[in-house]
């Protein structure tokens, strides 16, 4: 064999391991009993979303993932599955799941049609997870690429909630507790 064909046939046997390893398995797909008794993340469509959101002047969380992403199904188990984080998310923002390889739909998105692939590429985000915050005012505030353990992610969603960066307060600084931040009204 020569080494270019090696090379091709390893290379093959990795991405091979690494979509076996990382696809939908029974019981991956949270149901809605589990959503009804806060045990899990409420999840909306964009469309869904973005019309709760303005009736219920709350700002909208945004996961872009893939099925074969590794750090999107650790996201969803060591992040999405704690206890406070639902709480918070369920009861301070609107959540959108996106996969931008499978959802094809349009979605409006500032008064313009576009696709969810797009909206992520628009984002500045070129990898997954990514996550993406707007504000309460359906305006994109910032995305954030990989994955973020639940002692950052927490705090994270504290901050753009309370609308601390309106106030140039950093982030780090409201993490360590250097900066309070109090919700605006």
């Amino acid at each position: 064999m020569t080494k270019k064909i090696r090379y091709m046939v390893q290379a093959a046997v990795i991405v091979l391991a690494a979509t076996l390893s990382c696809g939908e398995k029974p019981g991956d797909v949270l149901s809605s009993n589990e959503v009804q008794a806060g045990t899990a993340v409420q999840w909306y469509s964009y469309g869904e979303a973005q019309s709760i959101a303005k009736k219920q002047g709350k700002p909208m969380f945004i996961f872009f993932y893939t099925d074969w992403c590794i750090y999107c199904k650790k996201m969803d188990k060591e992040v999405f599955t704690d206890g406070e984080v639902i709480s918070y998310m369920n009861s301070n923002y609107i959540n959108v799941r996106v996969n931008p390889e499978t959802d094809k739909g349009r979605m409006m998105i500032m008064g313009k049609e576009t696709s969810a692939a797009y909206l992520m590429s628009m984002s500045g985000a070129n990898g997954f997870p990514a996550l993406m915050f707007w504000d309460k005012k359906q305006q994109p505030v910032t995305t954030m690429p990989g994955f973020i353990e639940k002692k950052v992610f927490l705090p994270l969603l504290k901050f753009i909630d309370t609308e601390c960066y309106a106030r140039k307060i950093s982030l780090d600084a409201y993490i360590d507790g250097t900066a309070k931040c109090e919700k605006m009204n």
